[in-house]
């Protein structure tokens, strides 16, 4: 039996992932029997100096072949040509890798179009990415929901080409609004944020075709169980940032670090976590099972 896993949101520059850390998650890799990993988004913040050695230091270490597509911070640097057309052997934008006889893995980066916003005011959403978020540095051809137009009328016409093919889908951001956390807290911004997480209509164009067994996908940072609707399940499980990890938290309660006063505030207590001495040990002890937690396994 093979298996495919497809993970999300490593960020490893930002996680600071050393050298033996990265051959913790291959070896990972290695133990569950992969035979083809594909990495959907937000590996680095540079596509060149950080997404392509990270892919090549798998394909060079482990055994399992390796794809990827861009997210968000891979693609801060990049132009539109460059995003929709990364000169990588190993990137797939509407592109396939056939799996078995009657699977193939179809991967395309995605974006958004606000429409998972609480409340959708487009030149307010517009004022906060400019002033706040990391996107702010991305510059695309067009507004969000003209990019999203684009994205979506190129999908359909794969989609429709590959009809009479069993799929497994993989992307960045999110098709389903199943998949979106609402919260009030930092005084309402996730509501807000919530308008850069990805577009409805994936879902929708999804809907219309039964042949389409998975789809795996990240961006959130909230990991969640699998979701069959109608044929097709619907898996996120992004690894994210350290100060959001599983064993982040546990060591926070192991060690009583939480912000009395607000115990949801997640960068005050990761604040406190990194300066604590027993914290570097614990991440090495525990980091493969975090890996693991962030793995969506498709066997095939």
């Amino acid at each position: 039996m093979k298996k495919l896993i497809i993970m999300s949101d490593i960020h490893y520059d930002l996680n600071q992932l050393t050298p033996t850390e990265l051959d913790i998650l291959g070896e990972t890799l290695t133990s569950v029997g992969t035979t083809h990993v594909h990495f959907a988004g937000d590996i680095a913040n540079d596509a060149y100096q950080g997404t392509v050695p990270f892919i090549q230091y798998f394909n060079k270490n482990f055994p399992f072949s390796v794809t990827f597509n861009l997210g968000n911070h891979d693609m801060s640097l990049l132009s539109e040509e460059e995003i929709e057309n990364f000169n990588n052997p190993d990137f797939l934008n509407f592109e396939t890798r056939t799996l078995s006889n009657d699977l193939k893995l179809f991967a395309f980066n995605g974006w958004y179009d606000y429409t998972f916003a609480k409340t959708n005011h487009p030149e307010k959403i517009r004022t906060f990415k400019n002033s706040f978020w990391f996107d702010r540095k991305i510059h695309r051809v067009g507004t969000d929901p003209e990019i999203t137009e684009r994205v979506l009328t190129r999908l359909k016409i794969a989609l429709e080409e590959l009809k009479d093919e069993k799929l497994v889908i993989a992307t960045h951001f999110v098709p389903r609004q199943e998949f979106i956390h609402y919260s009030n807290a930092y005084k309402n911004r996730w509501n807000t944020l919530n308008a850069f997480m990805g577009s409805k209509y994936f879902g929708e164009c999804f809907a219309a075709y039964p042949n389409i067994q998975q789809v795996v996908f990240g961006h959130t940072h909230y990991r969640f169980d699998d979701l069959k609707i109608g044929a097709t399940t619907y898996s996120a499980k992004p690894f994210g940032y350290v100060r959001e990890w599983q064993l982040t938290d546990s060591f926070a309660k192991k060690y009583q670090l939480d912000c009395p006063s607000d115990p949801t505030n997640i960068p005050h207590r990761y604040r406190e976590i990194k300066k604590h001495p027993d914290f570097p040990s614990y991440r090495r002890k525990h980091l493969a099972s975090e890996f693991r937690k962030a793995m969506t396994i498709i066997e095939y």
